[in-house]
């Protein structure tokens, strides 16, 4: 009969550990953009990602809201990685009263000054206040199903935003040393952005 202790190391070593193969990604993005737009900082070349059209955005909004099976499978990891972040309570870099998640997104970086927003909806039975019902109803918002439980905003571009920045958050969090790589929440986030940004990045 096996060793119970035997059987715990074997499941273990079962375990993936994502955070290599997100780097590889990361430094692969990373040459992408340094070729693409041949800046010499970070924050400039994120920036320039963020508002220029690339076929990083052209699969991420064929993902974001598409019929096929890959819209579906994406959906449900990008749903996925939002219900990680607040598990993992991941500050942004250099503004440590803001979590990552996407109730609190960078949507925008302006002259070093960045603006926080939630990029979710909420369910208008979650509404009490009625006048919020119909401002809500009023503005006639179209929306993106990640699943049965979790809507976002149906703004492909917004969207593009918030993620490249999470994306380069968990990174640069990842590069300082400043999260564990030992915490099961930490794993799931990484894990997360690990398999949509290998979608995203299907055509580089």
């Amino acid at each position: 009969m096996s060793n119970p202790e035997i059987i715990k190391l074997w499941k273990e070593k079962a375990q993936i550990d994502y955070i290599p193969p997100f780097m590889s990604l990361w430094v692969s993005l990373d040459a992408w953009m340094k070729n693409r737009f041949e800046l010499r900082k970070d924050r400039d070349e994120l920036e320039e990602l963020k508002k220029n059209g690339s076929s990083l955005f052209t699969k991420f909004s064929e993902l974001i809201d598409g019929n096929n099976i890959n819209g579906i499978i994406f959906r449900g990891y990008f749903a996925e990685l939002h219900r990680a972040l607040l598990s993992a309570h991941i500050p942004y870099q250099r503004h440590p009263d803001k979590t990552i998640s996407f109730e609190c997104c960078m949507v925008e970086y302006k002259d070093g000054n960045p603006r926080f927003e939630s990029i979710l909806i909420e369910d208008e039975e979650d509404n009490s206040s009625f006048e919020t019902l119909i401002e809500f109803e009023e503005t006639d918002q179209e929306t993106i199903d990640l699943d049965d439980d979790l809507t976002v905003e149906s703004d492909p571009e917004r969207l593009f935003v918030a993620y490249i920045e999470i994306v380069y958050q968990i990174r640069c969090a990842l590069f300082h040393g400043d999260i564990a790589p030992t915490s099961q929440e930490n794993k799931r986030v990484i894990q997360q952005l690990y398999l949509t940004l290998s979608m995203v990045m299907e055509n580089i």
